[in-house]
């Protein structure tokens, strides 16, 4: 596994940390190895304390040491199929990544609400078989007998036929 050290003053840089890493070890066999506690799902708690949620996003995991006096963190990025670790010492350092990571939150969000709407589309159009933006006498009927009135007043300005 290769590990990336970030500080707000350095910036991002290799370092070696932690024992060494054999091969055949998976990421999460050495991070436990290296004294980190290990999350895999949105509710997996550290003994059992609501503040410390290990997985902020499907996309960033973030491991807290055993050591309950250690500010040290390791962050998992999650890119596709790859994983890039990082190591924060501080907690000034784990919010600044936390910030320079958000475009990555706001995308994968960004993702979610489309898959929500083109759901939420879909089952509109199932149930009322015509598209969420268009509207119908059972969907609106206000909306559909000022359509028909506005209508019926554009037939009138064109010399059609008057309504009584």
């Amino acid at each position: 596994m290769r590990l990336i050290k970030y500080s707000i003053s350095g910036g991002y840089e290799d370092v070696d940390y932690g024992p060494e890493f054999p091969t055949g070890m998976s990421d999460q066999q050495w991070l436990v190895v290296a004294g980190f506690e290990i999350g895999t799902m949105v509710t997996d708690r550290v003994r059992d304390d609501p503040d410390r949620v290990l997985l902020m996003d499907p996309e960033v995991v973030v491991y807290w040491p055993k050591e309950e006096s250690s500010t040290r963190r390791i962050v998992e990025v999650r890119t596709g199929e790859d994983s890039h670790f990082v190591l924060v010492e501080t907690l000034s350092d784990l919010l600044h990544l936390r910030l320079a990571l958000a475009p990555l939150h706001l995308l994968a969000l960004g993702m979610r609400l489309d898959s929500l709407v083109t759901v939420a589309e879909k089952t509109f159009r199932l149930s009322h078989g015509h598209d969420a933006y268009e509207s119908c006498e059972a969907c609106d009927p206000e909306r559909e007998r000022l359509k028909e009135e506005i209508a019926g007043m554009a037939r009138d300005d064109d010399g059609g036929p008057k309504a009584n």
